[in-house]
């Protein structure tokens, strides 16, 4: 089709454009993409024919499946145009596998012809799995959660139709942008730890484990997070966790470890939104682990939340969401190398996200109910180690993302029970 209008046109948010540079990254590690995955585990049979009826039923959808990537000029703001909208297929499986490797596997990129699938997973058990993937580049989590939501209950989508805006370079946009980047270099300074990686293949392939939680469990781990000092919520805890069980693989594989350096996202959106479904609306807080204090849950749940709180402090989430506005303008491998810079080869220690709570409105699908559901983000290779926590019905569900090149099938298994004995240890560990 022809240039697109400036009516047509739906330009990237900040964070989208950041994830846009990461495409790189993947494409020079030969994995598959900035692909994110939504998974619900039904108690039954589900009708694919009907879900699929419905998913092209919908005009947005059938736009957001013939989306391409423009940009107008080398400094000029990359957008989505629409073009010649086809039949979307609902692609089903006979596994037992959790996600087949032909769904794990699928390329979503940006420069394909598809940035998000649907495929059901028909278990013999006479129970199915809906798995909705996409290219992170289009949805976050809670996007993705809201557009599912509507998919599984026939409801209307409506406009994908962003409010943002052609933003321009301003002095006061600068300045906030200089602050932040000088920020984020002190914390990223060296010496780090993030590329665990022990071939030099350019072919990688992915594992996920999951872990559940019970509500007693749930409880336990709940009650860790208080007795920790945790402040704002459980992130400092579980990411101490987290960094602990890291440190811990290290050992046992014989590596240095030094200090983590870990980009936490954070949700824009304001609390309870429906939209807009489309785009990115993420900052990030930087944390360094300092390798002497990981050790200690106290001393490092203490560490995390003191530079959380300096960080909110100077308005430094405020200050990066306007740095990454500045910096939609940069050229795709400029942008890239700014990107990986401070750690390297690696662009950071490991990858962790707080995902939102399952919606209430997926617990049901066609009369069926949802045993289990599962939001996977991208996993980053190096350092190819991701953790995301999130609620289903009140429980605890942690997925770890990695790959055979990280940690083989024996590693990633003892891994797993690590860190939920760890999770569920509190302070004794």
């Amino acid at each position: 089709m022809g240039a697109a209008t400036e009516q047509q046109k739906i330009y990237l948010t900040g964070a989208d454009c950041f994830i846009l540079a990461l495409e790189l990254h993947n494409k020079h590690a030969g994995i598959t993409g900035n692909t994110c995955r939504y998974v619900l585990e039904a108690a039954g049979r589900l009708d694919a024919k009907q879900i699929e009826d419905h998913i092209n039923s919908q005009t947005a959808l059938q736009e957001l499946s013939s989306f391409k990537l423009g940009r107008s000029m080398i400094f000029g703001l990359p957008y989505w145009k629409p073009g010649a909208g086809k039949r979307i297929l609902v692609e089903e499986w006979n596994s037992d596998a959790f996600i087949p490797d032909g769904i794990l596997e699928r390329n979503l990129s940006h420069e394909g012809a598809q940035l998000f699938t649907f495929d059901i997973v028909h278990r013999s058990e006479h129970k199915s799995v809906l798995i909705f993937s996409w290219n992170h580049l289009i949805l976050d989590s809670q996007g993705a959660a809201l557009l599912l939501g509507k998919v599984v209950t026939g409801s209307p989508i409506g406009s994908l139709k962003t409010d943002e805006k052609r933003d321009k370079w301003t002095i006061g946009g600068m300045i906030k942008g200089y602050k932040v980047t000088r920020f984020v270099k002190r914390s990223a300074r060296k010496p780090l730890t993030g590329d665990y990686s022990s071939t030099g293949t350019n072919y990688v392939k992915q594992q996920i484990a999951c872990l559940s939680f019970n509500e007693a469990e749930t409880k336990t781990i709940d009650l860790n997070v208080l007795s920790s000092g945790s402040k704002f919520g459980p992130s400092a805890y579980l990411l101490t966790c987290c960094a602990q069980e890291m440190k811990q693989l290290m050992l046992q594989k014989q590596m240095d470890v030094s200090n983590f350096w870990v980009p936490v996202p954070s949700n824009r959106r304001k609390k309870g939104a429906k939209g807009p479904l489309l785009g990115n609306h993420l900052t990030f807080l930087f944390y360094r682990l300092a390798g002497e204090k990981i050790a200690s849950t106290s001393a490092c749940v203490a560490d995390i939340n003191d530079q959380m709180i300096r960080q909110m402090r100077k308005k430094m989430p405020d200050y990066y969401e306007a740095l990454l506005k500045i910096v939609k303008r940069v050229p795709l491998v400029l942008y890239y190398s700014r990107i990986k810079k401070p750690q390297g080869k690696s662009i950071s220690s490991f990858l962790f996200t707080l995902a939102d709570d399952h919606p209430a409105e997926l617990e049901q699908i066609q009369g069926i109910e949802v045993e289990n559901a599962w939001s996977f983000p991208p996993n980053i290779y190096p350092p190819g180690i991701t953790f995301a926590f999130m609620r289903f019905k009140g429980l605890l569900r942690v997925m770890i993302l990695s790959y055979h090149e990280v940690l083989n099938a024996g590693e990633m298994e003892l891994f797993k029970n690590g860190l939920r004995q760890r999770l569920l240890a509190g302070k004794q560990n």
